[in-house]
């Protein structure tokens, strides 16, 4: 629109045809740039929530991702960006020499004794475009990878989760996650469920003898 006033205020006040087909053809580039600003340029659209269970690939854990809970002595409000965390609340191979699996490899000496299942992994989720950045750690090598998560939404197969994960770009990783309504067992991070797939629970006393 601005580059055909333009024109208009300084064309030729007799114009020949030649102007005039120059005329057509700036007044058609202006519209063109006029739709490329309002469509091709437009806000993406906002990311998907991604609150749920989410198993990862090979069926090799289930991670529960939901709003983070804010930090002490702080209160969330109306205003305040959605950040996402996901915990580990279910391993295939929960035991390691008969004993539940823990955070063996982790960089800090104070944290290899706790436990991998109910151990915070997604941290610092928030909107960016039509994705989710953040941080996540693997406890298969103790570091912390800089991460986006999309969700696909397929109501027919179940939605998937694109994860790519970079240490140093361009060394970076992809895996897709597949959303799942149930946790074997039962969630073992919320109160009043079964213990982690794979502990065995504590034995019920006997009976008293009969007499």
């Amino acid at each position: 629109m601005l580059l055909a006033r333009a024109y208009s205020a300084y064309r030729p006040s007799c114009p020949d045809s030649t102007s005039a087909r120059a005329g057509s053809a700036l007044t058609a580039a202006a519209a063109a740039l006029t739709l490329m600003t309002t469509s091709g340029f437009a806000a993406p659209a906002a990311p998907t929530d991604p609150s749920g269970y989410w198993s990862t690939k090979d069926d090799e854990s289930i991670i529960r991702i939901g709003p983070c809970t804010p930090p002490a002595g702080t209160t969330a409000t109306p205003s305040t960006p959605l950040v996402y965390c996901g915990m580990i609340v279910w391993l295939k191979e929960p035991l390691e020499k008969g004993v539940p699996k823990v955070d063996n490899l982790n960089t800090d000496p104070a944290k290899r004794g706790r436990a991998i299942i109910g151990m915070e992994v997604f941290s610092e989720f928030v909107a960016d475009g039509d994705h989710w950045k953040g941080k996540a750690y693997n406890s298969d090598d103790g570091k912390t990878w800089d991460v986006t998560l999309k969700v696909q939404p397929d109501k027919v197969n179940g939605d998937k989760a694109e994860i790519t994960g970079c240490l140093v770009w361009p060394l970076c990783q992809s895996e897709t996650f597949t959303k799942v309504q149930t946790v074997p067992g039962g969630d073992p991070t919320l109160a009043g469920n079964a213990p982690p797939h794979g502990t065995p629970a504590k034995a019920a006393p006997p009976p008293p003898p009969h007499h």
